[in-house]
């Protein structure tokens, strides 16, 4: 599921360590939310605007590995290790469930986003994993999807992915804004902030053939308003993302412990 995406991107205050920072990060906040719900309630649309990321995945997983007696009647044991990538994740998923994502419109005449009936797939070498994050008044909905054919048709694998923010109970909140700027003439305005992402990936295949991980780490985000023809479309869209990141998991019904790196980045504004 990805229903835990929009975690980290919840508007925060963030209490600086004096009153010069203590109370205009939270002011922008609020500015910012009240231009964002005025943006989101806009003209109505018969496509539907995205935020589209490339989405990155590096890690290097390490496994028990086999014990070996040496000539001199010593034991020695050296694990496995193997590398996992957004490619490796992209063949984990061919002909898995996926559905190709498209859009209709809804009774007040907006194009939203939707997934058609599900579909078995077997993906190319040239395909891509992607971050698609929609716009407007269908800010809010985000999709992980394989873009693949020549078409470029975008299939929904949201399914396999849980992103999540780790926050502290009893505290509010799940990240710390470290910088934020807002134009008052134009309405842009640009924030970053600082969390620990959890990033989990399964494949839910049968027992021997289940790939599955969890790794966290501290993750930087910066966030921006996206423009449309000199006009503010989304005041708080995701630009880029950077974890270093551990963990654990399973392959095969082996033990892995993984590190590495996940990012989005290379952000453009699409049109569907």
């Amino acid at each position: 599921m990805l229903a835990n995406l929009a975690s980290p991107i919840k508007t925060v205050r963030k209490r600086g360590k004096d009153s010069q920072m203590k109370y205009p990060l939270a002011w922008v906040a609020a500015v910012i939310l009240v231009l964002s719900s005025a943006v989101r309630t806009s003209a109505q649309s018969a496509n539907v605007d995205y935020v589209v990321l490339n989405l990155n995945i590096g890690l290097t997983a390490n496994t028990n590995g086999v014990p070996v007696t040496n000539d001199d009647n010593t034991v020695t044991l050296d694990s496995g290790q193997f590398r996992i990538n957004s490619s490796t994740i992209i063949q984990l998923l061919s002909g898995r469930r996926s559905f190709p994502l498209g859009k209709i419109i809804d009774g007040n005449s907006n194009a939203i986003p939707h997934l058609g009936a599900a579909v078995m797939t077997n993906f190319s070498n040239s395909a891509k994993l992607l971050l698609l994050q929609a716009l407007g008044t269908n800010h809010g909905s985000t999709f992980i999807v394989v873009r693949d054919g020549k078409r470029h048709v975008d299939y929904d694998v949201s399914e396999y992915f849980t992103f999540d923010a780790r926050g502290f109970s009893p505290a509010a909140g799940d990240h710390v804004d470290t910088s934020a700027k807002l134009d008052l003439n134009t309405g842009e305005q640009t924030t970053t902030r600082v969390y620990v992402g959890e990033f989990s990936f399964d494949n839910n295949a049968s027992d021997i053939d289940r790939f599955a991980f969890t790794v966290d780490g501290l993750t930087t985000e910066q966030r921006t308003s996206v423009s449309a023809r000199n006009d503010i479309i989304d005041f708080d869209a995701t630009r880029t993302l950077n974890a270093n990141v551990a963990g654990t998991g399973i392959v095969s019904n082996n033990f892995v412990v993984l590190k590495g790196f996940i990012n989005a980045n290379g952000a453009r504004r699409e049109t569907k």
